[in-house]
Protein backbone atom coordinates (compact mmCIF):
# COMPACT_ATOMS: atom_id res chain seq x y z
CA UNK A 1 0.00 0.00 0.00
CA UNK A 2 1.38 3.44 -0.71
CA UNK A 3 2.26 5.80 1.92
CA UNK A 4 1.44 9.70 1.56
CA UNK A 5 4.49 10.47 1.84
CA UNK A 6 5.07 8.80 -1.59
CA UNK A 7 2.04 10.89 -3.09
CA UNK A 8 3.51 12.43 -6.47
CA UNK A 9 1.96 14.87 -8.93
CA UNK A 10 -1.46 12.93 -10.21
CA UNK A 11 -4.08 13.92 -12.96
CA UNK A 12 -7.47 14.38 -11.78
CA UNK A 13 -9.11 11.57 -13.69
CA UNK A 14 -5.92 9.54 -12.22
CA UNK A 15 -7.49 10.85 -8.56
CA UNK A 16 -11.33 10.31 -9.62
CA UNK A 17 -10.18 6.47 -10.77
CA UNK A 18 -8.97 6.00 -7.75
CA UNK A 19 -11.82 7.04 -5.53
CA UNK A 20 -14.21 5.10 -8.56
CA UNK A 21 -12.94 1.99 -10.10
CA UNK A 22 -15.51 0.69 -11.25
CA UNK A 23 -16.84 3.90 -12.91
CA UNK A 24 -16.46 5.20 -16.75
CA UNK A 25 -13.63 8.12 -16.39
CA UNK A 26 -16.02 10.52 -17.19
CA UNK A 27 -18.95 9.59 -14.66
CA UNK A 28 -15.37 9.13 -12.23
CA UNK A 29 -14.34 12.42 -12.91
CA UNK A 30 -18.27 13.60 -12.16
CA UNK A 31 -18.65 12.07 -9.05
CA UNK A 32 -15.10 13.24 -7.86
CA UNK A 33 -16.14 16.69 -8.53
CA UNK A 34 -19.10 16.28 -6.29
CA UNK A 35 -17.13 14.59 -3.70
CA UNK A 36 -14.82 18.02 -3.26
CA UNK A 37 -17.53 20.45 -3.43
CA UNK A 38 -19.53 18.73 -0.66
CA UNK A 39 -16.53 19.02 1.46
CA UNK A 40 -16.01 22.69 1.95
CA UNK A 41 -12.56 22.78 3.62
CA UNK A 42 -10.95 21.06 0.57
CA UNK A 43 -12.77 23.05 -1.38
CA UNK A 44 -11.20 26.11 -0.06
CA UNK A 45 -7.81 24.86 -0.40
CA UNK A 46 -8.48 24.00 -4.26
CA UNK A 47 -9.81 27.64 -4.65
CA UNK A 48 -6.47 28.60 -3.07
CA UNK A 49 -4.73 27.12 -6.00
CA UNK A 50 -4.98 29.61 -8.72
CA UNK A 51 -5.89 27.99 -12.54
CA UNK A 52 -6.60 24.68 -10.37
CA UNK A 53 -10.10 24.45 -11.95
CA UNK A 54 -7.88 24.24 -15.71
CA UNK A 55 -5.29 22.73 -14.64
CA UNK A 56 -5.13 18.82 -15.49
CA UNK A 57 -2.88 17.46 -12.32
CA UNK A 58 -2.81 17.70 -9.08
CA UNK A 59 0.50 18.84 -7.04
CA UNK A 60 1.36 16.13 -4.09
CA UNK A 61 0.78 18.60 -1.39
CA UNK A 62 -3.14 18.62 -2.71
CA UNK A 63 -3.11 14.96 -3.06
CA UNK A 64 -2.03 14.04 -0.53
CA UNK A 65 -4.77 16.28 1.50
CA UNK A 66 -7.17 14.74 -0.76
CA UNK A 67 -6.24 11.50 0.73
CA UNK A 68 -6.11 12.93 4.36
CA UNK A 69 -9.95 14.03 4.05
CA UNK A 70 -11.38 11.06 2.50
CA UNK A 71 -8.95 8.25 3.07
CA UNK A 72 -6.69 5.84 0.97
CA UNK A 73 -8.32 5.04 -2.17
CA UNK A 74 -6.95 1.68 -2.19
CA UNK A 75 -8.79 0.74 0.91
CA UNK A 76 -11.72 -1.08 -0.58
CA UNK A 77 -13.88 -0.07 2.45
CA UNK A 78 -13.36 3.91 1.86
CA UNK A 79 -14.38 3.60 -2.42
CA UNK A 80 -17.14 1.61 -1.01
CA UNK A 81 -18.26 4.25 0.95
CA UNK A 82 -18.19 7.11 -1.83
CA UNK A 83 -19.81 4.72 -4.59
CA UNK A 84 -22.76 4.11 -2.09
CA UNK A 85 -22.59 7.99 -1.04
CA UNK A 86 -23.30 8.49 -5.12
CA UNK A 87 -25.62 6.60 -5.35
CA UNK A 88 -27.66 7.88 -2.71
CA UNK A 89 -27.24 11.36 -4.47
CA UNK A 90 -27.97 9.81 -7.10
CA UNK A 91 -31.60 8.43 -6.44
CA UNK A 92 -30.16 4.81 -7.48
CA UNK A 93 -30.49 3.41 -3.60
Amino acid sequence: MKTLERTGLKTKSEMALLYFPDLAKDSAMQSFRRLIKRTPDLQKEFNKISGLKKAHYLPPSLVCLIFQFFGNPEDSSARRSFVLAERREGGLL
